[in-house]
């Protein structure tokens, strides 16, 4: 195979939905109650900054919980690396045993592996492009 410099192929959008946007929901659930308690005209300001805590709070796990499993993917050489911001494995081609995506914003991209690696058999990550499907598919030599 020729050399192939390294190329990240999943989402810049990846950190931001990861980690920025459920950090804006937590400082949320943390500042906008304590302005709401101490600047409100209402009778009852404590029952409004619950209200705005659990909500924050409920958005910030709710992003989570789409976004946990997304993945920075970087191509290098004949092996994939991956990475979710703590960790980081390779992949080699010959462990992916297909490769599918869904047509949502974001063009989510699933690796299925043949061996479980660290971060189970299955990496998710959104794509740069929509081409990258077939090229990790002719990579890994799967028959479409």
């Amino acid at each position: 195979m020729q050399f192939q410099q390294k190329r990240t192929i999943s989402s810049w959008l990846t950190p931001y939905l990861r980690i920025i946007l459920p950090g804006f929901f937590l400082l949320g659930a943390v500042f906008a109650p304590v302005v709401i308690y101490f600047r409100s005209v209402s009778p009852n300001p404590g029952s409004l900054a619950l209200t705005v805590f659990v909500l924050c709070c409920m958005g910030a796990g709710f992003v989570t919980l789409l976004t946990y499993w997304y993945r920075t993917v970087t191509l290098d050489g004949d092996q994939l690396l991956v990475s979710n911001y703590l960790t980081e494995i390779s992949v080699p081609f010959s462990n992916i045993k297909d490769v599918t995506e869904r047509r949502l914003r974001g063009h989510p991209v699933t690796i299925h592996l043949k061996e479980v690696s660290e971060f189970g058999d299955r990496i998710t990550f959104l794509a740069k492009s929509r081409s990258i499907v077939a090229e990790l598919k002719e990579l890994a030599k799967i028959d479409t």
